[in-house]
C-alpha cells in the first residue's frame, strides 16, 4: 500500500517546549506505527530539524511568521502597530512560499498538517494546491500570552482553508468554536507523553522531614512561578522551612533576576532555585513530592501530565485546562489563580495530610494513563484517514452498496 505523505510545518519560535518538542515525537512515533511519510517544515532552524536529521525524516527551514501580535494599549499605536506587522509578516510569508515551492514538490502530498494555531502558510499551500488541510490548536483563542490576530477575518479564513482542527482538550476547543471556528470541523485529541520514559516517585508511610516542589517550563509572568513564591512566603515559618522548590526552565534574563530578587528579599535563597533549562526533565521528577502549574490558561499542559507520570501530588491553579486534567481532591488540588493564600492552603494542607498525599500521588499516577503519546498519534491518524482521497477511494471500491448509491446518483468519487 502507498504510504501517506504530509507535509508537516512546525512553527514555533522556541523548539525546547511544548508543542515543538511533541511534533517530534509524534513524527517519530507516527511513522513507526502507520503507513505515514513526513516532509517537516520548520519556521527556525533547531532542534526539530536535528532530530529529524537523525531520524533519517526530510526536513526544512523556512523563514514563516506568526500571524499574531501583542497589542497596545493605545489605540492609534495599537493600528499602526497591526498594520505593520501585518506587512512583515506578509513578507516574510511570501518569502518562505518561494523558497518551499522551489525545494519541495508540494503537489505530492496527501495532507498538510499545520501544528500551531498561529501559522496560517499552511492554510495556503492547502488552497492553492488542493490539498486537505489538518490544523492543529495547541492553545486557546485569548491566550495568556495576551497575542492577537494580525487580520480582522483571520478565523473566517482559517475555516475557509481547513479541513479539520484538532484541538489538544475540550477547553481549547470550546473556546475556540464560541470564536466562530466551525463545530463539524472540530476534534479533540489530547497530547500525550512517551509514559515509559518517566520512572515513578516510590510512596513513604513514613512521614517525610521536607517537602520538595517542581515547576517545568518557560519561566515567564503567564506560568505563575511569582504565585508559588508569593505563596511560600505567606505560610508559617515552621512549614515554610520545610519546602524546597525547583524551578526548571529558561526565560529572558530580566524576569529571571526579577524574580531571584524577590526571593532574596524574602529569604528564600535556601529553599528556592533556578535550574535552568533541562533537555531530560523525565529522568528527575521522580525525586520530588508536588509538580506545581500555576498557569494562566493552559491548553493542555504537558508539565502538568509529566508530573502525574511520574506519580507525583500534582497542584494546579484553575485556569484553562488544568481542571480538565485535575480534579480537586480526587487526583490532586485544585487553587483559585492570582490568589497566593489559596495556594498557600493547599501547599499547607499537603504538608499537614501525608496520607492525603499519597492518595493523590496514586490517583493521579493512574490518571495520566491515558495520555500516552501512542493515544494522540492514532487519533491523528484517523483523522488523516478521513481526509486521505487514496482511503476514501478503498473504502467506496470495498463498500458494494455505496458504491451502487454514489453510481445511482451519478456521482464518481476519485474513480
Amino acid at each position: 500500500m502507498k504510504k501517506m505523505r504530509v507535509l508537516y510545518f512546525v512553527g514555533g519560535n522556541d523548539d525546547k517546549y511544548g508543542a515543538q518538542i511533541l511534533a517530534t515525537e509524534i513524527v517519530s512515533l507516527m511513522q513507526r506505527r502507520h503507513e505515514v511519510e513526513y516532509c517537516v517544515v520548520t519556521a527556525k532552524e533547531g532542534r526539530t530539524n536535528r532530530k529529524c536529521s537523525e531520524l533519517g525524516i526530510e526536513n526544512y527551514t523556512s523563514c514563516y511568521k506568526y500571524s499574531t501580535y501583542y497589542p497596545l494599549q493605545n489605540p492609534c499605536l495599537n493600528v499602526i502597530k497591526r498594520t505593520v506587522k501585518r506587512i512583515m509578516i506578509d513578507f516574510s510569508d511570501k518569502k518562505a512560499i518561494y523558497k518551499i515551492e522551489k525545494e519541495i514538490d508540494v503537489s505530492s502530498f496527501d495532507i498538510i498538517h499545520t501544528n500551531i494555531n498561529r501559522d496560517m502558510i499552511g492554510g495556503y499551500f492547502s488552497r492553492k494546491y488542493d490539498i486537505p488541510h489538518v490544523w492543529h490548536l495547541q492553545e486557546m483563542y485569548d491566550s495568556h500570552f495576551g497575542l492577537k490576530t494580525v487580520r480582522k477575518k483571520q478565523l473566517e479564513w482559517m475555516n475557509n482553508n481547513c479541513d479539520q482542527y484538532i484541538a489538544i482538550s475540550n477547553t481549547v476547543a470550546n473556546d475556540w468554536i464560541t470564536h466562530g471556528l466551525m463545530p463539524s470541523k472540530m476534534n479533540t485529541i489530547y497530547n500525550g507523553i512517551q509514559l515509559d520514559n518517566y520512572k515513578q516517585r516510590q510512596i513513604s508511610a513514613k512521614d517525610s522531614q521536607a517537602i520538595r516542589f517542581v515547576m517545568a517550563g518557560v519561566v515567564c509572568k503567564e506560568k505563575g512561578q511569582e504565585q508559588l513564591i508569593d505563596a511560600i512566603a505567606s505560610l508559617p515559618m515552621s512549614i515554610q522551612h520545610r519546602i524546597e522548590i525547583d524551578f526548571y526552565g529558561g526565560g529572558k534574563e530580566e524576569y529571571l533576576n526579577y524574580l531571584i530578587e524577590k526571593v532574596s528579599k524574602y529569604k528564600l535563597d535556601k529553599q528556592i532555585s533556578f535550574m535552568g533549562y533541562r533537555d531530560n526533565i523525565s529522568e528527575v521528577l521522580y525525586k520530588y513530592d508536588v509538580g506545581v502549574n500555576c498557569s494562566k490558561g493552559e491548553g493542555f499542559g504537558l508539565s502538568t501530565v509529566e508530573f502525574m507520570a511520574s506519580r507525583l501530588c500534582v497542584l494546579v491553579s484553575n485556569c484553562g485546562a488544568n481542571t480538565e486534567l485535575i480534579h480537586d481532591q480526587q487526583n490532586g488540588l485544585v487553587f483559585e489563580y492570582g490568589c497566593p493564600k489559596s495556594l498557600a492552603d493547599c501547599i499547607e494542607e499537603l504538608y499537614l495530610d501525608p496520607e492525603k498525599r499519597n492518595r493523590l500521588m496514586r490517583n493521579a499516577y493512574n490518571s495520566s494513563l491515558k495520555y500516552s503519546i501512542s493515544e494522540c498519534v492514532d487519533g491523528i491518524y484517523q483523522v488523516y484517514e478521513r481526509l486521505n482521497p487514496h482511503t476514501l477511494y478503498i473504502y467506496v471500491k470495498k463498500n458494494k452498496h455505496l458504491r451502487l448509491l454514489l453510481q445511482e446518483y451519478y456521482i464518481s468519487p476519485l474513480y
